[in-house]
C-alpha cells in the first residue's frame, strides 16, 4: 500500500505505544496493507495498517482470529483506528515461513508437511458460532467466481459438504514454522464462511 503519509510512530502513539525501541518496515506488506515490526516494552509486535475503506477486512480478520483457538494465531494486542486508518497491532509471529524451513531443511519435508496439513485441518475443525456467521461474509462462491460463470453454477448446485472456517490463503508463505512445528498462522485478510473443500482445493491448487 503506498500511503507516504502514514506515520507508523504516530499511529503507535494513538494505540497507547508512545515510546517504540524501533520501528521497521516488513518488505512483504503489499496489497491493501503496510506492515512495521515493532519493539517495545521488550517484546516485537506486527503493526497492520489498513486503506482507509477497508475496515470490514480488518474486522472480518478480527473476527476470525478472534474465533480460532485450536491452531497458533496472532494474538491481538490493541485495535483502532488511527487518524482514519484501520489499524490492529499483533504479536510478532516466531520462527520463519514453511517455505523458508522446508529450503533450509528438506529432509524434514514429510513431517512438515504433516504438521502443515493437520493445522489446516484443525482450522476446519473450529465451531461457527452464529456471532461469526454475522461478523465473517459466506460468499465463498462470488469471492473465487465470475457471477452466472458455468463453474459458478456448478458449485451452486452442490450441496455443502460440511461448514467451516475458510482462511482462503493457507499456503506455505502464510504459515510459520518453528522447530518442526506450526508456530503461527497468518493473514486472514480472505476469510470466509463455506464448503471446507473450497479451502482445501485452493491450498492443494
Amino acid at each position: 500500500m503506498s500511503e507516504p503519509r502514514i506515520d507508523p510512530f504516530e499511529l503507535l502513539d494513538l494505540l497507547g505505544i508512545s515510546h517504540p525501541s524501533t520501528v521497521s518496515p516488513v518488505a512483504e506488506g503489499w496489497g491493501d496493507t503496510s506492515l512495521w515490526r515493532v519493539q517495545h516494552d521488550g517484546h516485537d509486535s506486527l503493526l497492520r495498517v489498513y486503506r482507509a475503506n477497508l475496515r470490514h477486512i480488518r474486522d472480518r480478520e478480527l473476527a476470525a482470529m478472534r474465533a480460532i483457538c485450536s491452531v497458533p494465531i496472532p494474538r491481538i494486542e490493541a485495535v483502532g483506528e488511527p487518524l482514519g486508518y484501520p489499524t490492529m497491532l499483533l504479536s510478532w509471529c516466531q520462527g520463519t515461513s514453511l517455505l523458508d524451513a522446508l529450503l533450509a531443511a528438506p529432509g524434514e519435508t514429510w513431517t512438515m508437511g504433516v504438521a502443515f496439513g493437520r493445522a489446516q485441518a484443525q482450522i476446519h475443525a473450529a465451531a461457527v458460532t452464529d456471532t461469526l456467521r454475522e461478523q465473517v461474509p459466506n460468499e465463498w462462491i462470488e469471492w473465487g467466481t465470475e457471477s452466472g460463470s458455468p463453474l459458478d453454477r456448478c458449485l451452486r448446485d452442490i450441496p455443502i459438504y460440511r461448514e467451516s472456517i475458510l482462511h482462503l490463503d493457507y499456503h506455505p508463505w502464510n504459515v510459520m514454522f518453528d522447530r518442526e512445528s506450526v508456530s503461527c498462522v497468518i493473514d486472514w485478510a480472505n476469510v470466509r464462511i463455506g464448503d471446507v473443500r473450497a479451502d482445501f482445493a485452493r491450498t492443494y491448487s
